[in-house]
């Protein structure tokens, strides 16, 4: 699948980020005594969070891969959509330990890894149009759309009031478009999201006229979410210590400022 970017700039961007990423590992300051070993893991598709058309993987797919490597290890991820992900993932046979990025309502269920960052929730609305709220019961008076799935539906259950008038969608550009031709009011997605999607030249006109509301609905964090067992144990161990070591803030914001290409899709 084709990027659409400059690659002289994207070169350029990549470089920077880089510098930042090896920043962060060489303030480990580690030495490691023993063999480096491969975590594999599955990831869904989710850009800018995570994706196979983007580097690294993604922005959480890069703090992962950053953590584990300061610990002397490295991470291989690849990508499933939800449901096969979460039975490959949960499965003791599978060489695949854990799944990323999820919420952290998976816990019990998985074993969770700490924050390797927070998914910023919001209202996209139209500019000219802002929502105006204090609490979920005064969202009802708008029509709402998102994108619901296995990973996210507790956390707009427990964001968003009962008979809240809501429309599924099955992606958040199709929300995009709905609310720039005014069939909504405001959809609800991560704003990172929204940012990476303003990005694309499917959207591209609608960049002036649409914007995040000035008052965020949640922002819950993304976690790893490792197999229940000691190996899972053992590596929720492992990148939580990298992730103790790192910049996990300064890889995240670097990542997402300098190398995030959008895919044509």
């Amino acid at each position: 699948m084709p990027l659409l970017f400059s690659s002289s700039s994207l070169l350029r961007a990549l470089r920077k980020w880089a510098l930042l990423l090896n920043v962060a590992l060489l303030s480990c300051c580690v030495t490691f005594s023993v063999r480096g070993e491969t975590l594999h893991l599955i990831s869904i598709l989710w850009p800018p969070y995570a994706s196979q058309f983007l580097p690294e993987q993604g922005a959480s797919v890069a703090v992962v891969k950053a953590a584990v490597r300061a610990m002397g290890h490295d991470v291989k991820v690849d990508f499933y959509p939800w449901r096969r992900a979460i039975k490959l993932a949960s499965n003791p046979t599978s060489r695949y330990l854990g799944i990323l990025p999820v919420y952290d309502h998976h816990r019990g269920q998985f074993l969770l890894s700490a924050p390797i960052s927070y998914s910023p929730l919001g209202l996209i609305e139209r500019r000219f149009h802002p929502i105006s709220w204090l609490t979920a019961q005064d969202l009802r008076q708008y029509s709402l759309a998102t994108v619901r799935n296995d990973n996210n539906a507790r956390v707009l259950d427990a964001l968003l009031a009962p008979q809240q008038r809501l429309m599924i969608a099955t992606s958040d550009l199709h929300n995009v478009k709905a609310l720039a031709s005014a069939r909504i009011d405001a959809a609800v997605m991560d704003t990172r999201v929204f940012t990476y999607l303003l990005r694309s030249p499917a959207v591209a006109s609608f960049h002036d006229a649409l914007q995040v509301n000035k008052k965020l609905l949640a922002n819950p964090g993304l976690h790893v979410a490792f197999q229940l067992g000691a190996k899972g144990r053992r590596w929720q161990r492992i990148l939580d210590q990298g992730l103790a070591k790192i910049n996990v803030p300064a890889v995240m914001q670097g990542y997402l400022g300098v190398a995030m290409p959008v895919s044509s899709e």
